[in-house]
């Protein structure tokens, strides 16, 4: 089995480029330099922290997007519940809440909405883990 450092390949003088990237496009033309991972471990640090902070962002945002359409959405009601038209009193029903009864409305949203990001957030960072390993040690 080969060794994954390849040390005869590397000059004296490398140093491991700083993070956030291999390749800085943005700035003067004489200062754009590429640079280059040659040991195992730099590499799958790089990879990881990368997939960490994809997965993180990609998750928060859907996050963020579910807990918008679920506090905004219950809201409004799209059908009013409560007369039907024509049946008199029968139809005509009491002042039931649709919320589910006990800690409904925007208090019992409150109650569990904050854990939808901590949840996706959890959830990424153990993806970002498993992933960012399995390819950066491939």
């Amino acid at each position: 089995m080969a060794s994954h450092k390849t040390t005869t390949e590397v000059s004296f003088d490398y140093i491991t480029p700083g993070f956030p990237s291999l390749y800085w496009l943005i700035g003067p033309p004489n200062v754009v330099q590429p640079s280059y991972l040659y040991h195992i471990h730099d590499i799958w640090r790089f990879t990881l922290f990368w997939t960490i902070i994809i997965f993180e962002a990609a998750h928060l945002a859907v996050a963020f997007y579910a807990v918008v359409i679920v506090w905004w959405g219950g809201r409004r009601p799209v059908l009013k519940v409560g007369t039907v038209r024509g049946a008199g009193e029968q139809g005509k029903r009491g002042k039931e809440s649709n919320t589910g009864g006990k800690g409904g409305g925007a208090v019992g949203k409150l109650k569990v909405l904050w854990m939808v990001p901590v949840v996706y957030g959890v959830i990424a960072g153990v993806e970002a883990v498993l992933a960012g390993s399995v390819v950066g040690l491939m």
